[in-house]
């Protein structure tokens, strides 16, 4: 008998450096996003996060709506019930967004919006320390040329 392993996205395989194939948008990309978005959208994006990694059967809606003032694309996020109600919010869209809602029939979503900041800084810390790291060892190759003039 096979063994059939369920495809993952995780806090690290979310973004694109860390995934290639996989990846759904860059960690400058979200981060970027994120600072736009207000505590609220914040919120509902982390809620469609949570019920994906909970397993609440959701179904994001097919196609993206702009609002015509501000030009903002979102999707409707609808949650139904056993006994048949349901409710529904929505979630600003984010750069990968077509690629993130086609994932979801192949993978399962294992992501939280705090563990995806997390990952996203990372990196940025990363960066600067490499950036202060280059700078120095710049300014240490220019004063070693200076003396030996």
């Amino acid at each position: 008998m096979k063994d059939f392993k369920i495809k993952s996205i995780n806090n690290k395989t979310f973004f694109v450096e860390n995934n290639p194939k996989n990846g759904i948008i860059t960690k400058v990309s979200f981060t970027e996003h994120l600072s736009k978005l207000s505590k609220f959208e914040k919120r509902k994006l982390e809620k469609l996060f949570s019920d994906l990694q909970n397993g609440v059967p959701i179904q994001l809606s097919p196609f993206d709506y702009t609002t015509e003032e501000d030009q903002i694309t979102f999707v409707y996020v609808n949650l139904r019930f056993v006994n048949g109600g349901g409710t529904s919010y929505t979630v600003i869209c984010f750069d990968g967004f077509d690629k993130f809602r086609a994932l979801l029939a192949t993978h399962k979503i294992e992501v939280d919006l705090e563990g995806l900041i997390a990952e996203a800084s990372a990196d940025e810390e990363n960066n600067d320390f490499e950036i202060i790291k280059n700078n120095a060892k710049a300014i240490k190759n220019q004063k070693e040329s200076e003396t030996q003039l």
